[in-house]
């Protein structure tokens, strides 16, 4: 049985993101809703309202490619104003870019990805963990197993395999923190994302945004009401999703 708790979800205008947002509105949980596109927001809201949700998420319409530390500070001070303080983030907002050959990979675009999916991210993560700290919080991580085949990834690949590495260093930092670090592999889920980089690829064996946000949420929610300080892991083959582990290593493989 879940009880009132405080989500900030990156990427929440659609797929997963859109899912866990509604998910969470629908238990009563107050949803912080974050994603670049305004209108996605507002898709949102409408859906949570139309169908009387209990909460109705708050939006904040952020570029992550802009931004900064004193952003990210004024989204934390937000979050312990008007709610008192933040349970889990969740980091489902990734940009894509264009699969160029790295030979030919433009630099702008380069930079414009790892802004947007590692600098951002830390920065917020950085921000609102005194706020995770205190409530012995959750932060999830999404991953993408597609991309390990290596060729023609461009930046949105390497900024992967970035984001694994600055999760796995968190983790190590702060493991005795109280904090609870997730992976959520986001490659067999039918995301939008996936269809652009993947078209027409697997998508029988696509898995529904509904379903894998249904999880999702019940993997923070068993988190969020056992111990804190879970050691961050990625998920099963056969599981597809994520788990924790009480061990603080980081237990390799694929999913």
């Amino acid at each position: 049985m879940s009880k009132l708790r405080r989500i900030l979800i990156t990427g929440a205008a659609s797929g997963v993101g859109r899912a866990l947002a509604l998910d969470c509105c629908r238990l009563g949980w107050q949803v912080v809703a974050l994603d670049k596109d305004a209108e996605g927001l507002d898709a949102l809201h409408a859906a949570a309202a139309t169908e009387d949700a209990g909460v109705i998420p708050w939006l904040l319409p952020v570029e992550f490619s802009e931004l900064d530390h004193d952003d990210a500070d004024v989204v934390a001070e937000a979050l312990a104003r008007e709610f008192g303080g933040l349970d889990a983030i969740v980091h489902l907002a990734f940009e894509f870019g264009t699969a160029f050959p790295l030979e030919n990979y433009p630099q702008a675009l380069a930079k414009k990805l790892f802004d947007a999916n590692v600098l951002g991210p830390l920065a917020l993560t950085q921000s609102v963990l005194p706020l995770l700290r205190e409530s012995r919080g959750v932060v999830v991580f999404s991953g993408d197993s597609v991309v390990d085949d290596g060729a023609y990834w461009g930046f949105y690949g390497i900024t992967r395999a970035a984001t694994e590495y600055l999760a796995r260093m968190w983790q190590a930092e702060l493991a005795d923190s109280g904090v609870s670090w997730m992976r959520f592999d986001l490659g067999q889920v039918g995301t939008g994302l996936r269809s652009r980089v993947l078209p027409g690829a697997l998508r029988s064996e696509a898995e529904a945004s509904e379903a894998a946000a249904r999880r999702l949420f019940e993997r923070i929610d068993q988190s969020l009401a056992g111990p804190g300080g879970h050691g961050f892991s990625p998920s099963e083959e056969d599981d597809q999703s994520l788990r924790t582990s009480k061990n603080a290593a980081f237990m390799e493989d694929e999913t």
